[in-house]
């Protein structure tokens, strides 16, 4: 899959329509032919049941996960369920990236590793898109909402790792 122009522009921090330079023209096209070769993304839904506890606090099946703005759209919808969804690539892309790095060739491993950065979180935008068809009529899908954003601390990735290596122990554990 090759990621739009604007998506692209806008995770490199670029105005949309930029005239690029040709070499960098060159890397973008360069990640982006490596990744359609060599990885495919993969990801794992897993539905929780999700409760509040106290102010800012959910608990997603036995975790505590600490945030306002999930505390906030589970008491606004009154959801009492969730699914939770782990995008990743597979080690193959760490692996090249560090290879780039390690030959010095800092330019092709930012390249790659902010080209599959913008694939996963392109995928993970236009994924409600596709699971419309797949939830219940009565369920509500809301935002979506990670680790990382808002004020949901990136540390709290350990515990959805966690839920998700009860389900499928073949996730590697959380460095």
């Amino acid at each position: 899959m090759f990621l739009p122009r604007s998506v692209i522009y806008r995770y490199l921090g670029l105005p949309q329509k930029s005239v690029l330079r040709e070499d960098v023209e060159i890397r973008i096209k360069e990640a982006q032919l490596w990744l359609s070769q060599y990885s495919f993304l993969q990801s794992l839904i897993l539905p929780v049941k999700i409760s509040i506890t106290n102010c800012d606090e959910v608990l997603l099946d036995e975790n505590i996960i600490k945030s306002g703005t999930v505390y906030k759209l589970v008491a606004e919808h009154s959801v009492q369920k969730a699914f939770l969804i782990f995008v990743f690539l597979p080690e193959i892309i760490d692996e090249q990236t560090e290879y780039l790095w390690q030959k010095n060739r800092v330019d092709e491993a930012y390249f790659l590793d902010s080209i599959a950065t913008s694939f996963i979180t392109f995928y993970v935008q236009n994924l409600p898109k596709s699971l419309q068809k797949k939830v219940e009529s009565d369920e509500i899908l809301l935002p979506g909402v990670s680790p990382g954003h808002f004020d949901w601390a990136l540390s709290e990735q350990k515990n959805i790792f966690s839920l998700f290596q009860k389900k499928y122990p073949f996730i590697p554990a959380f460095v």
